[in-house]
């Protein structure tokens, strides 16, 4: 073997053609999640907005969260809820805020907005006695109730509870 002597253009050609079919592989499944989270988050029910509502909140009540409904509009929140596990690296919360909209001759809007933040206990000082909580902004201006982040993963759940053959059918599209 002669060590002066470079790859054969073939041979790097052999090499580079299936790092070039797992780019264009991984490029194909993110754009198809793209194309799903856009339809999901166009999605109107055809349903009457009363007929949607009562799923809608419960979807959040199946994940844990205490739901605070508006009975005046179809508008709720939950409180804010721990999400993993006590760390002192952080541990985070999540809030949602979730409002329903009519769009006339019988259909409607759902959307969730999600709100994270995240406590963190500082370190112990050997001149203090008990550890510090500090509080990281949920960077919603201090209001700490209207979410910033539309939730399409649960939107997502809430299109499979309701019209799971639709669900079906945009999951396959390629």
């Amino acid at each position: 073997m002669n060590p002066q002597k470079t790859s054969s253009p073939r041979a790097v050609s052999l090499l580079a053609l299936p790092v070039l079919l797992l780019m264009g592989m991984g490029c194909a499944a993110q754009r198809q999640q793209v194309a799903l989270e856009d339809e999901v988050r166009e999605h109107v029910y055809r349903k009457q907005l009363a007929d949607v509502w009562p799923t809608a909140l419960a979807l959040l009540k199946d994940k844990g969260f205490s739901v605070i409904a508006d009975p005046t509009r179809y508008e709720a929140r939950t409180e804010w809820a721990q999400i993993t596990p006590p760390s002192s690296l952080g541990t985070h919360y999540a809030t949602f805020f979730v409002v329903g909209t009519e769009r006339g001759s019988g259909e409607c809007t759902i959307r969730y907005y999600r709100n994270e933040r995240s406590i963190a206990v500082a370190p112990s000082r050997p001149d203090q006695s008990e550890p510090r909580l500090e509080y990281q902004p949920d960077g919603i201006q201090g209001s700490r109730l209207v979410p910033a982040d539309r939730d399409r993963d649960l939107e997502w759940q809430l299109l499979q509870r309701l019209e799971p053959d639709f669900a079906r059918t945009l999951a396959a599209k390629p």
